[in-house]
């Protein structure tokens, strides 16, 4: 599942930093239309504010995309990890049962029980 999770998040990463690429909005002011008037240079300054708002929510989740794939790969490692300590603990004759029943009988006698 950790394995699944660090996949999209590469895949996460590498599109949120293609939409960082193409994050272009004047395109919307190149009209006439929009330039006419004593507020020509609106249409322009907005544009500009929204392309500004997209890069850095984009750098935002790359960020977090980046936090995310590091998690998941440190799990699959304590998994892994925790897969192969409990193999090298059933090959040493260490019964699972017994720990089993101590873990009830300490749960059983612990005040908040």
């Amino acid at each position: 599942m950790n394995i699944v999770g660090a996949l999209f998040a590469t895949t996460g990463i590498v599109l949120y930093a293609v939409d960082l690429e193409n994050a272009y909005f004047l395109w919307m002011c190149d009209g006439r239309k929009y330039n006419v008037g004593p507020y020509g240079d609106n249409c322009r300054n907005v544009a500009l504010l929204a392309q500004r708002l997209l890069k850095s929510m984009d750098i935002t989740l790359i960020a977090l995309a980046v936090l995310q794939l590091c998690v998941n790969i440190r799990f699959s490692i304590l998994g892994i990890k925790a897969l192969s300590s409990e193999m090298k603990t059933e090959e040493g004759g260490k019964h699972v049962e017994g720990h089993q029943a101590e873990l009830k009988e300490i749960l059983l006698t612990s005040p908040g029980a």
